[in-house]
Parts: structure tokens; sequence; C-alpha cells
């Protein structure tokens, strides 16, 4: 095999992992980013132990670390001594964290790849255990097919830093929730980041002057970003019982009625209502039926709200209710689309798509 061809397939290699690492940390932020990022601390970091405030540092360094991971493999920086072992290193963390969930018997989604790419932790394992191979040849078979850089010019080095910093203070100044994170992660970042540095620092005598390791500040621009771009917003005051909304939409249901759990832009949700709608139409005697919808992208959804009721050919009582208002009623336990049927104020039937899918005849026989 020649020169030519094995560094063509060290190319393939690094941009087919890098790939995953973007597609990893985008879908976690599908199909919105505040939705997308509160389901991964719900529903996935949750599961681990990591919960609350935690959750909303954890989410955003993991998702920053994979964005920078996935950048790093396609520059020519520290690539044997430090990005390839550490992609391994923390490939080898998840696989070990999906055989404990495939020993458990855990067959859901394990979250890699958030909602956008469900699978179950056996596809996840048999992925990260693959990408590890390749990565190895590259580290054996074709170590000397590419080149590594340990050094980066400090002009490179303090552009990002400086427009980062920028960034981050102007944002810091206008959101208290933010400055509240960042007064707590801010101190672990300047942490990982100095150890890095002493780790990577490299200084020559050459004409542009001191030159740097342009890793620290990948990761630490990526990590800084996504708290500046997605501010974590604190929800642990909100509880279902406390909102008037949602408390006086529950409490009028308590007869015989369905409240629907939606979100507006959810394709399975609409299919859902429309089954309402049609036994509706055909059953005179046919509960009243009130939604509550889940503002999924944080901007009102009126446009979203209008398309859902001219797709399902009806118009419902509705409630809109922000992320962090649905998640302790509906979105920290439950998919879409839920469906709750209540008769003399007992609940006789709760759809929801996990664990009882919405079934319109088994609606119909409570």
């Amino acid at each position: 095999m020649t020169y030519q061809t094995k560094n063509q397939l060290v190319w393939g290699v690094r941009f087919l992992v890098s790939a995953l690492f973007i597609i990893s940390a985008i879908a976690k932020l599908y199909p919105s980013p505040i939705l997308g990022i509160s389901a991964f601390e719900t529903k996935y970091l949750g599961a681990v132990g990591i919960e609350n405030d935690l959750a909303k540092i954890v989410s955003r360094m993991l998702i920053g670390f994979e964005f920078s991971l996935a950048i790093l493999l396609l520059l020519p920086y520290y690539l044997k001594k430090v990005i390839i072992p550490t992609t391994i290193a923390l490939l080898s963390v998840f696989s070990l964290h999906l055989l404990v969930q495939i020993m458990n018997g855990e067959g859901g989604n394990c979250g890699c790849f958030g909602e956008l790419i469900p699978m179950t932790p056996t596809e996840a394992l048999i992925k990260n255990l693959l990408t590890i191979g390749l990565l190895l040849l590259l580290l054996t078979y074709f170590k000397d097919s590419f080149k590594e850089f340990l050094s980066v010019s400090a002009v490179e080095f303090f552009k990002p830093l400086i427009f980062g910093l920028v960034g981050v203070g102007f944002f810091f100044f206008l959101s208290q929730d933010l400055a509240k994170y960042m007064f707590i992660s801010m101190p672990i970042i300047a942490l990982l980041t100095t150890l890095f540095s002493i780790l990577l620092f490299r200084k020559n005598k050459l004409n542009r002057g001191a030159r740097f390791s342009p890793i620290p500040i990948c990761v630490l621009s990526f990590m800084l970003a996504m708290f500046v771009f997605l501010m974590p917003v604190n929800s642990s005051n909100f509880s279902a019982e406390s909102s008037t909304e949602y408390s006086i939409l529950y409490n009028s249901i308590q007869k015989k009625k369905i409240l629907c759990y939606f979100d507006p832009s959810c394709e399975h949700c609409m299919d859902a209502a429309k089954e309402i709608v049609e036994l509706k139409k055909a059953n005179k005697n046919f509960p009243e039926v009130k939604i509550l919808f889940m503002d999924a992208f944080d901007n009102g959804m009126q446009e979203e709200i209008e398309q859902f009721f001219k797709y399902i050919g009806m118009e419902f009582d509705y409630q809109l209710l922000s992320i962090q208002e649905f998640n302790p009623i509906f979105w920290d336990k439950y998919q879409f689309p839920g469906v709750l049927y209540m008769y003399e104020g007992e609940k006789r039937i709760f759809f929801e798509a996990t664990s009882n899918p919405f079934n319109s005849k088994r609606l119909m026989e409570e």
C-alpha cells in the first residue's frame, strides 16, 4: 500500500470519527437546542445520577467537548500524543457504561445521539468498538502516514480567547442565570484549561515569539459557547402543583375529559390528535378534550399551533407551557404523545409513547 493511499485512508477515518462526534453533539440539541438539551439532562444524565444544576453544567461541557474533539481530529495538533488517545479513552468510558446497561437488561434509547437517532445500548456499543478499532489502526499500522504539530503561534492563541471572553462577558452581565452557572462552571473549566496548558505548553525562540498548544483554547471556546448560547434556566422552583395554569386546567378535567400532552411540532402528536378528532366526530358523547402544548422552540409557537389544528381539522382548548413548566408534569418521565382520560376524578387510562403508545380502540373501550 502506497503512502498516498494510506494517507487517504487516515483522512477518511478522521473525517468519519469527526462526523460521528459532530452528529452526536448536534443530536443532543434536537429538535431544538432548549428541548434537546433539557431531554438529555432529564432522561439520560438523570438516569446515571447527574441531576438538577450539575446536569445543566455537565450537559453543556460534554457537548462542547464533543464539538472540540470533532474539530481537533481534523487539525494536525497533538493527534498521536493527545487527541486520538483522548478520543479512545472517552469512547471506552462510554462503552463501559453501555456494557453495564446491557448487563442490566436495558433496551431503550441509550441517548448517544439524543432523540435524533435512537440507538439501543447494544447498537451503540458496537458503534463505539468499531470506532475505537479504527482509531487504534491510526496509532499502529498508519502511525507513519500522517504528521502532527505540537504548537501554534501566540497570535493565533490569543485571537479566539479575546473574542470568547468578550462574548461571555457580554452575556454574563445580561443574565443572572448565566452568571450563577458561570460561577459554578468557570473554575472547573479554568482548572482543566490550566492543566492542559501545563502539560502541552511549548516555547521556542522563533521570530513570532511564544508558541502554545491550541487544544485548551479549542476546548475552552466550545465549552464557553455552550454556556453563552444555551444559558441554563433554573426550573427547580417550579412544580406542577404550584402552576396556576396547570392546576386550573387539571381540575377542569376531573369529571369526564381527556387531557393531551402534545408538542405542536411533533408529527406523532398530530397523528394522535387526528385520531381523537375522528373519534369525537363519530361519538356524540365523546369527552371534552383539552391540550397542554409544550413550547419546544421557546418562541410562542403560534404558527406551529395553527398548523397543528389545521392538520387535525378541529380546534380544542389549550394551554402553552414552557419546557421548564412542562418537564415536571410530563417530559421528565414520558415521551410524546401523551393522552390522559379522566372519569369521575379517577385516571382511567394514560397513554405515552414509551410504555403505552396511544391506541384509539383502547381509549373507546374505557
